[in-house]
């Protein structure tokens, strides 16, 4: 609790911090609230049909990441609102073209290829909805971003997570406690989400329609096309990497064992994550501060790290020991399997939040081609570790065990990787 309190302290000191703050209590007021539903929504819904929604959810953020080129992470950089503004359609653009070639991409699909025989034939048409709704939502929060309308951004969230909530809830009271309820209230969030931010955005004053033309569109798109060349490439491998154990279990086993492995994860990751994005935030604009001195970067990184590991070893612990019982009471007898796949991935994810927070360290040193490669391997080498487990072996806590330790090396060496590499820039 100490360590916390020092980290508000920090984020209260100047009006930039406390606009991140303001940010990061919304987004984790949202989080908490889909936390705290969850109890809930287990008990309405069966785990096959968690996995459902988990396979999906997992499939639009993928196909999230290059809808927009990532052009929308560019629309704070411009000086000029004209030229943010010729961005955003160029990022609009780029999400119409996208839901096109989406939608071939799954009428294809469903119509020449099955999948395992299970249901997923049957809500594939809702990804191109999926990212659409996703990719508006990111950039008309870029948009607002740039506006410093940081009371929005965080009602948005609040809004964008009480509206999926609320939705699952009554359509399973009403409808029905099937996967299309579940993933029906995930686009009616969406899209309650992204009428409000559109409604906000439009109020400012900026006529878009008189300064949105072909060639100025396409010249702000050349200006920024590094976006698109490096960042979607290292955010999509980064992305496949850590959802990339739910299309193996999809593929491998029912679905009932996905939902299992994708409420675990959330559960642990979710809580952790509202500490690790404040103190993020914090560690950004110190390393920023001191990015010339290697040394005192360094011992920065480890320090953070260190600090993160005295918050997240306590509940972890808890979760080690006491995970198979806590999931029983809180969610449901039908989730015993997903307390005790909690149980397994704990360690490793209590590794993963001590190195998330300071991860953006090798950027900051101007490192990102090093970032890329490390990337690529991460993925390389938990793709291998899936595919041989899911062969080799038919018990999914077994490979799960094998692919927590292989994840707890990874983030070892990764910490000891990027130490280096902080020491070895030219800073």
């Amino acid at each position: 609790m100490r360590q916390i309190k020092i980290i508000i302290n920090k984020l209260l000191k100047s009006e930039s911090q406390r606009s991140i703050l303001k940010l990061v209590s919304g987004t984790g007021l949202a989080q908490l609230i889909g936390i705290a539903a969850t109890p809930i929504i287990t008990r309405l819904y069966a785990p096959e049909v968690f996995g459902i929604s988990g396979l999906f959810i997992s499939s639009v953020s993928l196909l999230t990441i290059a809808a927009a080129g990532k052009y929308d992470l560019a629309l704070m950089l411009p000086k000029s609102h004209k030229k943010s503004s010729q961005l955003l359609a160029l990022c609009l653009l780029l999400i119409l073209i996208s839901s096109v070639i989406i939608t071939v991409g799954v009428l294809v699909y469903m119509t020449f290829i099955v999948f395992q025989g299970n249901n997923v034939q049957k809500w594939m048409f809702l990804i191109p909805i999926g990212v659409i709704l996703n990719s508006l939502f990111e950039c008309f929060s870029a948009w607002l971003n740039r506006f410093k309308l940081y009371n929005e951004l965080s009602y948005a969230a609040i809004i964008r997570r009480l509206s999926i909530v609320s939705a699952q809830v009554l359509l399973a009271i009403f409808i029905g406690t099937n996967f299309w309820c579940l993933l029906g209230g995930v686009l009616f969030g969406s899209f309650i989400a992204v009428l409000f931010l559109l409604k906000i955005a439009f109020k400012k004053e900026i006529n878009f329609s008189n300064i949105w033309n072909c060639s100025s569109v396409k010249k702000v798109g050349k200006q920024y096309s590094m976006f698109p060349k490096y960042l979607t490439l290292s955010t999509w491998f980064n992305t496949l990497s850590m959802e990339m154990a739910v299309f193996f279990f999809s593929f491998y086993f029912e679905q009932k064992y996905v939902g299992y492995y994708v409420l675990s994860k959330q559960v642990l990751y979710i809580p952790m994550s509202i500490i690790g994005t404040s103190i993020q935030q914090v560690f950004f604009q110190k390393a920023c501060e001191i990015r010339d001195d290697k040394v005192a970067l360094l011992n920065l990184f480890f320090k953070t790290i260190k600090h993160l590991f005295v918050i997240g070893f306590i509940p972890m612990l808890i979760i080690l020991i006491f995970g198979k019982h806590l999931f029983v009471l809180i969610f449901g007898k039908n989730w015993e399997m997903a307390g005790i796949m909690s149980q397994i991935l704990s360690p490793w994810l209590l590794l993963a939040f001590c190195l998330a927070p300071v991860s953006q360290a090798i950027t900051i040193v101007d490192q990102n081609k090093a970032a890329l490669l490390l990337q690529v391997a991460i993925l390389i080498i938990r793709a291998v570790t899936l595919t041989i487990s899911c062969v080799l072996f038919k018990n999914i806590l077994i490979i799960i065990l094998i692919f927590s330790v292989i994840n707890c090396c990874i983030v070892l060496g990764n910490m000891v990787i990027q130490s280096q590499l902080i020491l070895r820039s030219d800073g």
